[in-house]
């Protein structure tokens, strides 16, 4: 069982830019999970939603909080990169999901993304 809700499509393909290990990746995307479980009230005061279902909440970030996220929990630069990225590609998933691709899109252009699911203990 995972411990992450990343879809095996947005795995291979973070996986594919090479960043990390692909075997290294749902670990590290489980660590940031419990991690941002634990903070989902402090996410809902502090950030913008950017989407919510029954199961999963995506927040908008600025572009400086992935390198906290990095030092909290001790991640080099590509580990880093690569949860980055697959938080992003989930959430234009997400986009693509709702027709609101382009709205993602742009707003990616300027602020990064976290999403968490609701269930992570």
């Amino acid at each position: 069982m995972k411990d992450h809700p990343f879809p095996e499509e947005v795995l291979l393909l973070t996986a594919g830019d090479g960043v990390v290990k692909p075997g290294r990746l749902p670990e590290l995307l489980s660590v940031v999970q419990a991690d941002l479980s634990l903070r989902l009230q402090e996410y809902r005061e502090h950030h913008e939603c950017a989407y919510e279902d029954d199961h999963l909440v995506a927040f908008f970030v600025a572009a400086d909080h992935w390198p906290a996220i990095a030092d909290r929990l001790g991640f080099e630069t590509g580990a880093v990169d690569a949860t980055r990225s697959a938080h992003a590609r989930f959430l234009l998933g997400l986009g693509t999901d709702v027709d609101r691709t382009d709205e993602f899109e742009t707003a990616l252009d300027v602020q990064d993304c976290v999403v968490i699911e609701k269930t992570a203990a």
